[in-house]
């Protein structure tokens, strides 16, 4: 999990960001500065086309900071749409978006990665589509799968906030999809308050592994209301 042995796009591009930096600017503290502000700075010397080549992917993702780690997530559709709008040489359209780069989006919804080393810490689901949006998940395919898989489940469907987790360096980390800095996001607080001894007791036991869970939670209201519980 933590070499050069990328599990999946998002991966290396942040793997592959941190070595071009720490090459191109090696008196920089790369926690010291956002990726927008390292690329601006990359800009202008020797390596400025391969830093041009990181801008243009990264307008269309979004980075949440704390001290040690960076969440990475693509933006909204909206300001995904207006980048695409105002760099059309590109030839990535709103239609191919999520395979171009390799897939770098996709894998891009919520992943943290340490700031410094590029380590990979949270691996949540990479983005996935309703039925019949893509062929990938059509109804045909869909059905297809269940009738010959061994174990079929279903689980019900709550409205609150994706926290993924992992015990990681001796610690618990929480993020949502687009924070990793609990004093800022009032669900990752509201997650740490609340996850139970049992659930950390497992991540060390699988500190491995990504832990993903459901803030429901008074002061994270949604569409569907849960009165007074509080749970992850």
């Amino acid at each position: 999990m933590n070499s050069d042995i990328y599990v999946n796009p998002a991966h290396k591009f942040y793997g592959e960001f941190v070595k071009l930096v720490k090459k191109a600017l090696p008196s920089v503290n790369i926690n010291d500065f956002t990726v927008e502000e390292l690329i601006r700075m990359g800009k202008h010397g020797k390596y400025r086309r391969i830093f041009q080549h990181v801008e243009e992917v990264s307008k269309l993702l979004h980075f949440g900071y704390d001290e040690d780690f960076v969440v990475v997530h693509y933006k909204p559709y909206y300001a995904i749409a207006a980048a695409l709008e105002e760099d059309k040489g590109s030839g990535i359209t709103f239609d191919n978006m999520w395979d171009a780069w390799d897939g770098i989006l996709r894998s891009s919804r919520g992943i943290v990665f340490h700031r410094y080393s590029g380590d990979l810490v949270i691996n949540p689901y990479s983005k996935f589509f309703n039925i019949d949006e893509r062929e990938e998940c059509s109804t045909e395919r869909v059905t297809e799968r269940a009738k010959n898989a061994a174990v079929v489940e279903y689980t019900e469907k709550l409205d609150g906030s994706m926290i993924n987790g992992r015990w990681y360096n001796g610690k618990l980390v929480l993020a949502s999809s687009n924070n990793v800095n609990r004093d800022i996001s009032i669900q990752l607080n509201e997650a740490y308050k609340i996850i139970s001894p049992n659930i950390i007791e497992a991540m060390q036991k699988y500190h491995n592994l990504t832990f993903i869970f459901e803030l429901i939670s008074p002061i994270d209201p949604h569409v569907v209301k849960y009165d007074s519980v509080r749970e992850l």
